[in-house]
């Protein structure tokens, strides 16, 4: 594996996990 596709698929699962983070949040807030 490249450090090219390493680095993109850390990025999709930051931004996943990050996605998640917001939705649990606002899910919680009402």
């Amino acid at each position: 594996m490249s450090i090219q596709v390493m680095m993109q698929m850390l990025g999709q699962g930051f931004l996943v996990s990050l996605q998640l983070f917001v939705l649990t949040l606002l899910g919680s807030i009402p």
